[in-house]
């Protein structure tokens, strides 16, 4: 018997074909799927499909021992207040880095990239600037990476 994937995908290529080629049929598919959707929804988690949206994230390419780096900025990308405070602060030019302006553009790519994977590897370079006991390539510890990069933007950030 087929996959429970390849048959969600056999059957959603037929219902396209079927909207592409007869327009009308979209109107009178979509609250057949969204009744058939309710039903098969598992109110568990007290979840509504029709007014949650599913989100996916994009993840961070390990730069090979980097997957300290990469859990932390996953973690501070999570924090909606820090995450949307980042991305949108304007630090003084002359206290702008490269650490600072790759993270920005880390976020920015985490939050809208179109890619599920996104390749932080100027970050990565960027974060060598930072007095840690290894390279920024090499595993570090991560709470010493923290305190290191929280210095870095309070110094770049403040006024």
């Amino acid at each position: 018997h087929a996959a429970p994937a390849a048959v969600r995908r056999a059957a959603t290529a037929l219902l396209l074909a079927a909207c592409q080629r007869f327009k009308a049929n979209v109107a009178l598919l979509l609250p057949v799927l969204e009744s058939e959707h309710r039903k098969e929804s598992s109110d568990e988690y007290g979840i509504d499909p029709s007014s949650e949206l599913r989100q996916t994230y994009v993840g961070l390419m390990n730069q090979g021992a980097t997957c300290y780096m990469n859990s932390l900025l996953q973690q501070l990308f999570m924090e909606p207040d820090l995450r949307e405070g980042l991305l949108s602060a304007s630090p003084v030019p002359s206290r702008r880095s490269q650490i600072f302006t790759e993270l920005q553009c880390t976020f920015a790519h985490l939050k809208d990239g179109l890619r599920p994977v996104y390749d932080a590897t100027r970050f990565v370079d960027a974060c060598g600037a930072l007095p840690m006991r290894y390279e920024s390539c090499q595993q570090n510890d991560a709470s010493e990476f923290l305190m290191l990069l929280e210095e870095h933007l309070e110094d770049t950030l403040r006024g």
